[in-house]
């Protein structure tokens, strides 16, 4: 929706404004920008930015409304920057310390000037501080805060990773990741599927595309997957690595054998288009005829899997 400017006229002088912010997904942060300058005067402006968290229902805080004590009255006052009485507030302190409308005055920490005012602001700041200090330690280890979000990153997890970096035991950012991913998946044994889409949102976005596949194939090792996760696998993995494929392929062969019945011609195709691990298991659970037998003797893998092969047949 576009924003609209608005007029306030202070001392017969005829001000326009503007209020806007702007929503960090990273950080969760919001800066509400308020905008104001003398009408005709638009490139001499008053820039104001207030940099808050985000509310997870209402939004910019400061745009729809938060109580803020206020110290020359000894109330607390609903302050939504959206109210003129406010953007009086702030004009006249701009006046007051030396803007005129003839020259650009850009505030950075636009709570500073809140405080000012009267309004105590410290609970704003120490959260934003807060969350840019968390910003920072998920940074040295290259994970984002989506991590956080999708309950794959702990900060108890964090803390004791952080201890291991800063005695040098490791250097290696994405063996952090790696060791992330394979916790979060020994917990849960199973995924819901949001749970299995973000885990593959995520390692999408990762910087170490090799470490992103290794979290990826870890999947087969220690969840449950259901078929319908089973199916849509090979998709969520295009990017990781053509190396995967052929282990993809390998699990799926592995989750038809463990899972449903199977023909003759189906057995045929996993030990002609099987790597050792189909073929090895083909050998311990599958009741194998003479003819399959003699395929794996001759075209096994690995000299394991063809002695394993004629052995069975000398037997039979």
């Amino acid at each position: 929706m576009k924003k609209s400017l608005r007029k306030i006229i202070i001392d017969q002088t005829e001000f326009m404004f503007l209020v806007s912010d702007k929503y960090d997904r990273e950080t969760e942060l919001n800066t509400l920008t308020v905008k104001v300058y003398v009408n005709g005067n638009k490139r001499t402006s008053l820039i104001l930015r207030f940099l808050t968290m985000e509310h997870y229902y209402a939004g910019q805080p400061l745009k729809t409304g938060i109580n803020l004590v206020h110290t020359p009255s000894d109330t607390t006052i609903s302050v939504n920057l959206n109210e003129p009485k406010f953007i009086r507030q702030l004009i006249e302190l701009g006046l007051k310390k030396g803007w005129n409308g003839q020259a650009q005055l850009e505030v950075k920490n636009g709570l500073d000037w809140l405080n000012e005012l009267g309004y105590e602001v410290s609970e704003l700041i120490e959260e934003v501080e807060t969350s840019l200090e968390l910003m920072e330690r998920l940074k040295k280890f290259d994970y984002t805060k989506s991590w956080l979000d999708c309950g794959l990153l702990t900060l108890e997890i964090l803390s004791e990773q952080e201890q291991l970096f800063n005695k040098g035991e490791d250097q290696n950012t994405e063996h952090y990741r790696f060791a992330t991913c394979v916790h979060y998946l020994q917990s849960k044994k199973e995924l819901s599927d949001l749970e299995f889409e973000r885990y593959f949102m995520i390692l999408q976005e990762d910087p170490n595309t090799y470490m992103a596949g290794s979290a990826v194939i870890e999947v087969f090792k220690w969840i449950r997957l259901t078929e319908k996760q089973f199916e849509v696998f090979p998709n969520r993995a295009i990017g990781f690595g053509d190396w995967m494929q052929k282990i993809i392929f390998r699990e799926q062969l592995l989750h038809q054998l463990k899972t449903k019945s199977h023909d003759m011609e189906f057995i045929n195709s996993c030990i002609q288009n099987g790597d050792s691990v189909v073929q090895r298991y083909l050998l311990k659970q599958c009741d194998l005829n003479q003819d399959q037998l003699e395929q794996l003797s001759v075209h096994g893998k690995n000299k394991q899997i063809r002695t394993v092969s004629k052995e069975k047949i000398l037997k039979s």
